[in-house]
């Protein structure tokens, strides 16, 4: 009886935890905590300068090779080395896409279902960071990335980036994707 008990139990509590990870609540506050770290990685350089002044324990050159650009770098080597696992993978995706689409302080959704009142309001911002991304050699590295994955959801997020990339138009983003397809 005590074991028909405890699956009757376990059972709810199952239940009670499918129903919290199913929950538009729950999601909406993993999202915006994601979106936190995207915005650390974003505003990095003032984020050490926040700190440095706060702190006297650091300084400028204690954080001198942590940029924007250098932690960019860092991702996109390692999601291209391919050592990480499936799941490590598509976050390493999801934060390049992020980096974009932070910059709409007005949705939590992806850059492709974004309409263009969705985020006019917000186009330097965002034209400012595809073109930071596509100097860093975001473009080059999707391109090939596509050409050599054999996974729907990794691609999915592959694509998801390249319209993140070019949504507004990006002309750089843009000049970016011929010249490789040239080449």
């Amino acid at each position: 009886m005590d074991t028909v008990a405890e699956n009757s139990e376990s059972s709810k509590l199952t239940q009670m935890l499918q129903q919290i990870q199913h929950s538009s609540d729950v999601k909406t506050m993993i999202e915006l905590e994601f979106e936190e770290l995207v915005l650390w990685i974003t505003n990095i350089e003032l984020r050490i300068s926040d700190i440095v002044q706060t702190s006297n324990q650091y300084t400028e050159e204690s954080f001198e090779n942590l940029t924007f650009a250098a932690i960019v770098s860092a991702i996109l080597q390692m999601l291209d080395k391919r050592e990480l696992s499936k799941q490590l993978h598509l976050i390493g995706l999801q934060i390049i896409r992020k980096l974009v689409e932070v910059e709409n302080r007005n949705l939590l959704t992806p850059a492709a279902d974004w309409d263009t009142d969705d985020y006019i309001e917000f186009k330097s911002q965002i034209l400012a960071k595809q073109d930071a991304l596509v100097e860093i050699g975001t473009v080059q590295f999707i391109c090939k990335h596509i050409a050599e994955l054999d996974d729907d959801e990794l691609l999915e997020q592959c694509i998801l980036i390249c319209i993140s990339l070019l949504i507004g138009g990006n002309a750089k983003a843009q000049q970016a994707f011929l010249n490789y397809f040239q080449d």
